[in-house]
């Protein structure tokens, strides 16, 4: 994704990356240890979801939890590659994180998708970006029907 970007725009998503990162608290957990490259591309993954809006830290989530791979939720009781939750907290296994990135083609990014969530999750709070409020209310009508089409 980055690649693809003209200068001026690799260096917008440089500056918000490099925001996201001093905005948010990151923590390796089940004895995996933290990396410089963890904190980046899990940041990198909320900037090319958030890439054009105006508001892109998804303030309501401050902390993002890595595990090294799929971990035990006492939230729902099962193993989850990645969890969101209402707390403010994005929760990723490393592995499936990587995998995400590493094979293009078959539409699962872990990344991406608990991005996704927190994005929904933080458009729910006033203050979010209007725009992209109304027009999610806009692509949910749309997409409902489908949805239930490709089932």
């Amino acid at each position: 994704y980055y690649q693809k970007l003209d200068d001026r725009d690799k260096t917008k998503f440089l500056k918000r990356v490099s925001r996201f990162i001093a905005d948010k608290e990151f923590r390796a957990l089940d004895g995996l240890q933290l990396t410089e490259e963890m904190v980046v591309l899990t940041s990198a993954s909320a900037i090319q979801l958030t890439f054009g809006l105006e508001y892109y830290l998804l303030d309501h989530f401050s902390k993002i939890f890595i595990y090294p791979k799929a971990f035990y939720s006492r939230t729902s009781k099962t193993y989850n590659k990645g969890e969101t939750n209402i707390m403010g907290v994005v929760v990723l296994s490393w592995k499936d994180f990587q995998e995400g990135y590493a094979n293009e083609r078959d539409n699962v990014n872990l990344g991406l998708h608990e991005m996704a969530h927190a994005l929904k999750l933080d458009q729910l709070r006033e203050g979010s970006d209007s725009a992209f409020t109304e027009y999610m209310s806009k692509w949910q009508l749309i997409a409902k029907d489908e949805f239930i089409k490709l089932k």
